[in-house]
């Protein structure tokens, strides 16, 4: 029995290597170890000896043993599914046989006052046999399997794409057309954001595809750390600006996280891996969003007492308020498929209002601007003000706006109006479009980069790409743009 089981563990170990990748759930080998193991009964009616080769068939009934203690730990849960799954089975089981053994002790007895208890016991055997066997079927057909973590990622990879941008190709080509006054920073996967900390002198951009944020030194442009998010794709940032230090602000899908950002760039290596689960040296997460979008601190709130940061969220139609210093929850506002978002600063010598900007994609297609208001008891109220904006390409007219940011120096709204391939100007004096450039090059595209280019409403540039996510450098003018290959589909 002892060789038979040490056997039976060697042909799990090596089902594991064969079949590990391509078995991945892992209540499949939860169904074959109790379908293999409720076999065990036909033992006391084999007959076994040094030369028989009934031997094989215990070790045969022992290979899921290795198999079952192979499953770790998710890493975004910190979980064992396989062990949560096994514990609860295994209580189940527990409570089940308190309450059958009686029933089956009085059968047991029953067929040895007849003098046939091996008759009893096999019928009781054969009995839970077949049970075992239309539970598994049972399970099979109507429970719902939990996918693994690759394929939940990429259903929900497959679900962004078919409203977000789709998944580009990955070439390592430079764009060709660029122009002597067009400033060529660096190829990336797939670039959705781009910001700038003005106090620790860098740019960071969101690389969705390789689930990156890669920070560049704001006057050299030389590539200064690339930060991994474990599991998650990232794509809308935010800089918390304080006297000396800055905060990253970043969404992944459900998550909303925090970070310092003077520690994520005083890390030692050029190459981060933030693990969210295992290292959670973030300074807070929330979960308040089904799908974050595009993040904004508006300008009061620098000076409040409590200070706010509002996120969209484009699977509940809503715009989150979160308090800035814990992320807890403190307000939504409903709005149609909200996604980029930014504030205008009052007190200017454009405007003494502050707005709040939102860009809202398909099937709106259109710009809605909130004007800021103070309740009764000192919050904040956002009335709508102005909607700006139809599906076209026309001059006023917009497809699929995404990216936007307010230039506080000329008292404009900078929009990256995507599936035009163009970007958009309009005064925050009187809402009046002002200026556009960009529109598809004839050439087809090959890869994806971040350009600079001056507002000038005579500019003749041609964007090579789909312009995504804006940021503007309010020292120099230059304005940030993320190009991605495909359209807002």
């Amino acid at each position: 029995m002892l060789g038979g089981s040490n056997f039976g563990e060697l042909l799990g170990a090596g089902l594991l290597f064969l079949l590990a990748k391509k078995v991945k759930k892992p209540t499949i080998w939860i169904i074959l170890d109790a379908v293999f193991l409720n076999l065990m009964w036909i033992f006391p009616f084999l007959t076994f000896d040094e030369k028989t080769d009934n031997n094989l068939i215990f070790a045969i009934c022992i290979v899921p043993a290795m198999v079952l203690t192979s499953d770790e730990a998710n890493e975004e849960t910190g979980v064992n599914e396989l062990a949560a799954v096994m514990s609860f089975l295994y209580s189940c089981y527990i409570i089940i046989t308190t309450f059958i053994v009686f029933g089956l002790s009085q059968g047991l007895d029953r067929f040895n006052a007849e003098k046939r208890p091996e008759l009893g016991f096999m019928t009781i055997c054969i009995l839970l046999t077949v049970l075992s066997f239309i539970i598994c079927a049972l399970y099979l057909l109507f429970a719902k399997i939990k996918p693994t973590p690759e394929e939940e990622e990429l259903e929900r990879k497959n679900q962004e794409m078919q409203v977000l941008s789709g998944v580009p190709k990955e070439v390592d080509v430079p764009p060709p057309g660029i122009d002597p006054y067009h400033d060529y920073v660096d190829n990336r996967t797939d670039p959705s954001d781009v910001k700038i900390s003005y106090n620790l002198q860098c740019i960071l951009v969101s690389d969705y595809e390789q689930a990156s944020i890669v920070c560049y030194d704001l006057k050299t442009r030389e590539e200064l750390k690339t930060i991994y998010i474990s599991t998650r794709q990232v794509r809308h940032l935010c800089i918390e600006e304080n006297e000396i230090d800055d905060a990253l602000i970043f969404a992944s899908s459900t998550l909303i996280l925090k970070y310092d950002l003077r520690r994520l760039l005083a890390l030692p290596e050029k190459r981060v891996q933030l693990k969210i689960q295992t290292q959670p040296f973030y300074l807070w997460k929330s979960e308040a969003c089904k799908w974050a979008q595009g993040i904004a601190i508006p300008y009061h709130s620098k000076a409040s007492s409590t200070k706010t940061v509002y996120v969209c969220d484009i699977a509940c139609n809503t715009i989150v308020q979160l308090n800035l210093q814990n992320g807890e929850l403190i307000s939504k506002i409903p709005i149609d498929r909200p996604f980029g978002l930014a504030f205008s600063q009052p007190w200017t010598n454009f405007t003494a209002a502050e707005y709040m900007i939102v860009t809202q994609v398909e099937p709106k297609h259109t710009i809605t601007i909130f004007q800021r208001e103070q309740d009764v008891e000192g919050g904040d109220k956002w009335n709508h003000f102005k909607t700006l904006g139809k599906l076209g390409s026309l001059n006023d007219e917009l497809r699929n706006p995404c990216g936007v940011v307010c230039d506080h120096n000329n008292g404009t709204i900078i929009v990256a109006d995507c599936d035009n391939a163009r970007v958009q100007i309009v005064s925050l004096q009187n809402f009046e479009w002002i200026a556009r450039f960009g529109k598809p090059m004839s050439t087809s595209p090959s890869d994806h980069y971040i350009s600079m280019e001056p507002l000038s409403p005579e500019t003749s540039f041609h964007f090579t790409y789909y312009p995504y996510g804006l940021c503007l450098n309010e020292l120099t003018g230059e304005l940030f743009v993320c190009e991605s290959e495909n359209k807002f589909e």
